[in-house]
C-alpha cells in the first residue's frame, strides 16, 4: 500500500548500486554538520554506519520504515537504552516516502549521480563500438596490447569475438584437417586453464595469455592427462600462489613441471619439449593471439554467468 500523501520515491524500487563498495562522502559537510558537531561518538558510528546499510539496499539511500527495533541493528546500536538516547539524531535525516521506505536525501542524490554516470558510460561505449566496428591497423598491429582488445561490456564481447572470426582466420596460414584439430583443442584447453586461474584468485588474474601459452597448451596435449586434469592441477598449483600472496604466473610454462610430475604419478608420459619456443613464428604459441583471447574472454563470460546464477 502507498500512501498518496507522501512524496514518491526519488527513483524505481529496482535501483540497485550495491555492487559498488563505496559511495562518495561530502566531507564539508559532514564535518560542518550539527549531527559531526554536537553528537556523541556512538551517534556518528550509528550515524555513518546506518548510511552504509542504506547504500547496499534496494532501492539504494533508504532502508524500511519500520520497525524500530531493525533501525537499530542496522545502525549497529546492541542496547536498546542507548539506541532511545541516540536515535532521533541518527534518524534525522530520514525522510519517509510513498513506499514505506526512509530515503536520506544526501545518499539519494549520491545514488543518482552514481545510476547517471554509468548509463552515460553505457551509452558512449555503445556508441564508440558502433562508430568503430572494425579496428584500425594499430590495434590490429598491437594485439600484446590487453587494453587494445579488451572488452568492457558484453556488447563488446560479442563485437570482440565476431571481429576475431572475420578478420583473424582469413590471415591464417592452410592448415591441414589433423592441425586444425589440435589446433582447437589447444585454444579449449588454454581457455579451461585460464578459467581455473580465474577460480583460485577470484578475479580475473591474468589479463591476457602470454605469446608463448598456446604453443605450451598444444604440448600439454600430449602429456597423457585429460583437459580437467589439467586445468585442477593449474587451479591447485594457482590456489596455493593465491595463498600466499603471490602474483599468477605470466607463462603457463611455469605449470609445467607440476603436471609432469602429476603425469608420473599416473604413468602417463611427460610434456614435450617446447618446438621453436621465442621464435616468433606461425607455428609456435605465437600465432593467431586473437582467437586465442576471444576465446578465453568467452571462456570468462560464460563462467562469470554461471557462478552469478548459482549466488543468486
Amino acid at each position: 500500500m502507498t500512501d498518496p500523501k507522501l512524496p514518491k520515491p526519488p527513483y524505481p524500487a529496482n535501483t540497485d548500486v550495491s555492487r559498488i563498495p563505496f559511495f562518495p562522502l561530502l566531507i564539508d559537510r559532514l564535518l560542518g554538520s550539527r549531527l559531526w558537531l554536537l553528537g556523541s561518538g556512538d551517534t556518528c558510528k550509528a550515524a555513518l554506519t546506518i548510511w552504509c546499510r542504506a547504500w547496499q539496499e534496494c532501492p539504494a539511500g533508504s532502508i524500511p520504515a519500520g520497525p524500530d527495533d531493525l533501525h537499530r541493528r542496522l545502525a549497529g546500536v546492541e542496547s536498546s537504552a542507548l539506541w532511545e538516547k541516540i536515535r532521533a539524531e541518527v534518524l534525522g535525516g530520514f525522510e519517509k516516502h510513498s513506499d514505506e521506505r526512509l530515503y536520506h536525501p544526501v545518499l539519494t542524490a549520491q545514488v543518482k549521480y552514481v545510476c547517471d554516470g554509468r548509463e552515460k558510460g553505457r551509452s558512449l561505449a555503445a556508441i564508440r563500438w558502433k562508430n568503430k566496428r572494425k579496428p584500425d591497423a594499430a590495434r590490429i598491429a598491437a594485439p600484446q596490447s590487453g587494453a587494445a582488445l579488451q572488452p568492457r561490456n558484453s556488447t563488446e564481447l560479442t563485437e570482440l569475438t565476431e571481429l576475431t572470426e572475420e578478420e583473424s582466420s582469413p590471415s591464417l596460414p592452410p592448415q591441414e584437417p589433423q592441425d586444425q584439430r589440435i589446433h582447437a583443442l589447444a585454444v579449449a584447453l588454454l581457455a579451461k586453464v585460464e578459467a581455473a586461474i580465474d577460480r583460485a584468485y577470484g578475479c580475473d588474474a591474468r589479463p591476457w595469455p602470454a605469446s608463448s601459452d598456446l604453443q605450451t597448451a598444444r604440448e600439454w596435449l600430449s602429456i597423457g592427462l585429460t583437459e580437467q586434469a589439467i586445468a585442477d592441477t593449474v587451479h591447485e598449483v594457482s590456489r596455493r600462489l593465491a595463498e600466499k600472496g603471490e602474483e599468477p604466473p605470466t607463462s603457463l610454462r611455469y605449470f609445467t613441471l607440476a603436471l609432469a610430475r602429476v603425469a608420473k604419478g599416473n604413468g602417463a608420459a611427460p610434456p614435450a619439449p617446447a618446438t621453436g619456443y621465442g621464435s616468433g613464428s606461425k607455428e609456435t604459441g605465437d600465432f593467431d593471439q586473437d582467437e586465442v583471447r576471444a576465446r578465453v574472454v568467452a571462456e570468462r563470460s560464460a563462467t562469470e554467468i554461471i557462478t552469478k546464477g548459482v549466488n543468486h
